[in-house]
């Protein structure tokens, strides 16, 4: 059995090893180390941090899942919590925002029972950028409200609380949190390109269109190499900018980027699906408000502006978890004719679709 000083010492050895060596060396300790020990704890994260930094969350995912499962199994370290934090944030890299906030809450429960007071600005900001993506504003100010606890989070708190304010229209907020984030927290060096898409989205709202459309090439040089959650939340805010100023050749370039990341990253596309089809081919669009790349609301948005000879009167339904009033307003507002909450049931699915077809 390996203890846990030589389990620190042959990693600090590994370094700077290739990464299968470094693969090799966890799937070895997990594969004979059976005991519930700190070492095979260490193993399942450091594995699953590996795939995560390549970009491979899905494979990080599925190296946590034994150990959260069984994780009271184990003596506490503050390592476990730090599970759950890579655990939520690898899920929130596939767009599982619902499921990525259960394993960061369960994170911050182990927190709170262990009184890890440093590690509830970790948490707390996490939960903000999983609102932030759905675009539940409100709510991401209240959970990144409860993160400013711990200095060496401010970089990241206060970056996402200016994109939050931008989002609000609260732009003096936005302002003030960005000028904290750069100024006192060197945020620039930190986070460039978060940095440089919430400065897109502030120029754009405060009318400053020189500084916007700098901003705006910079990201254009950097949307390609994005993953499909920092690509997602890039487009929809383009997208939504250009939207909001009628710049349509703009709006075209988005879907257009989409597209091709959609080649890439092959997923469901609704926009492309109806855009390739002739007029009155579908009859009503299911929209799934939570697609990858491409959200609900920025497909209905596209849709209804795409000059189409059905693309105002074509039924759009909603499908979401999310099934508050002001859920249900937010797709109507957008555009959508109707709201159907998940868990979905046939007869409910059924005596919406004949309302409107």
């Amino acid at each position: 059995m390996m203890s846990y000083e030589e389990f620190t010492q042959k990693e600090a050895a590994l370094e700077s090893a290739p990464q299968a060596e470094r693969e090799a060396f966890y799937a070895e300790i997990l594969e004979k180390e059976t005991a519930k020990t700190d070492v095979r704890m260490m193993a399942y994260f450091h594995a699953a941090l590996l795939h995560y930094r390549e970009g491979d969350f899905r494979a990080a995912r599925e190296i946590l899942e034994p150990f959260v499962i069984d994780y009271q199994s184990y003596a506490y370290r503050p390592e476990i919590i730090a599970c759950f934090n890579l655990m939520g944030v690898a899920v929130y890299c596939e767009r599982s925002y619902a499921l990525a906030r259960f394993y960061i809450h369960e994170g911050l429960k182990i927190a709170r029972e262990n009184h890890e007071t440093s590690r509830y600005s970790y948490e707390y900001n996490n939960l903000a950028v999983t609102y932030l993506a759905q675009h539940e504003y409100e709510k991401a100010l209240e959970a990144i409200r409860e993160a400013d606890s711990d200095r060496e989070m401010h970089a990241y708190i206060y970056r996402n609380l200016s994109e939050i304010c931008c989002h609000l229209d609260r732009l003096d907020e936005a302002q003030a949190a960005l000028t904290r984030c750069v100024e006192e927290y060197d945020g620039r060096t930190l986070l460039p390109d978060d940095i440089l898409l919430v400065e897109m989205l502030l120029y754009y709202k405060l009318g400053d269109a020189e500084r916007y459309e700098k901003c705006r090439a910079e990201v254009w040089q950097k949307l390609p190499a994005m993953h499909a959650a920092e690509f997602g939340n890039t487009a929809n805010n383009l997208f939504a900018c250009e939207m909001d100023a009628g710049n349509y050749p703009q709006v075209e370039r988005i879907l257009a980027a989409m597209d091709d990341y959609l080649v890439r990253n092959p997923g469901e596309s609704a926009v492309k699906a109806y855009d390739q089809a002739a007029p009155g081919t579908y009859q009503a669009i299911l929209m799934d408000l939570m697609m990858p790349v491409m959200d609900g609301y920025a497909a209905t948005r596209a849709i209804r502006s795409s000059g189409r000879p059905d693309a105002g009167t074509i039924p759009i339904i909603a499908m979401s978890a999310n099934a508050y009033a002001e859920d249900v307003q937010k797709c109507l507002d957008t555009g959508m004719n109707a709201h159907i909450s998940k868990p979905l049931y046939k007869d409910v699915m059924l005596e919406t679709i004949e309302r409107f077809v």
